[in-house]
């Protein structure tokens, strides 16, 4: 979770004022910057051989694909090339799953968001990534989640958690069911 990883700019559509140089987190490229470089330093040291990264890199909380594309190119990171994969999603201010892989290791295949409805409003909730690769010539499908917050307390969200984790659910065991003896990340 990168918490909230913002651009400066205002985007039409979205929540984001806040994260702008005018808005109330007083959002500056400096400050963008140094929290990019404080994510790849992070993510470089998840391994702490020289020269030996993450071959993938979940992602919550990310902005647009543009962040994520700032993060890859991050002097601690860059040298990997991670390729970035982010679906926009109907979070009113914008936050979304994404994922970075090195595609040295990681061979994409395909991607797409999963929508989760909450019933019984109807009302959405941030989508599941799933990612779909091969690895050392296996498939490995990769979901990236970010479910409702317990902001307002267990009570008030362990509903819709659980419409999620149900969703995700349904989504897995079709998979399972195809290919029984398949590989996910969740």
């Amino acid at each position: 979770n990168v918490e909230n990883l913002f651009d400066t700019l205002n985007t039409n559509g979205k929540n984001d004022e806040e994260f702008t140089p005018a808005g109330k987190k007083e959002w500056t490229s400096e400050r963008y910057q140094t929290k990019l470089s404080h994510l790849a330093e992070v993510i470089a040291a998840l391994n702490p051989e020289k020269g030996q990264y993450p071959d993938i890199v979940a992602i919550e909380e990310a902005e647009n694909i543009s962040v994520l594309r700032d993060l890859a190119a991050q002097k601690a990171i860059s040298e990997v090339g991670y390729q970035c994969i982010l679906e926009e999603g109907p979070d009113p201010r914008g936050i979304d799953c994404g994922l970075l892989y090195n595609s040295k290791t990681f061979k994409y295949i395909s991607h797409r968001a999963i929508q989760v409805k909450l019933r019984p409003s109807g009302q959405t909730t941030r989508d599941i990534l799933y990612v779909k690769g091969m690895v050392d010539k296996e498939t490995l499908h990769i979901f990236v989640n970010h479910w409702p917050s317990r902001v307002s307390g267990k009570e008030k969200t362990e509903n819709k958690r659980a419409q999620c984790a149900d969703r995700l659910k349904e989504i897995t065991d079709s998979i399972i069911k195809a290919e029984p003896q398949c590989n996910i990340l969740i």
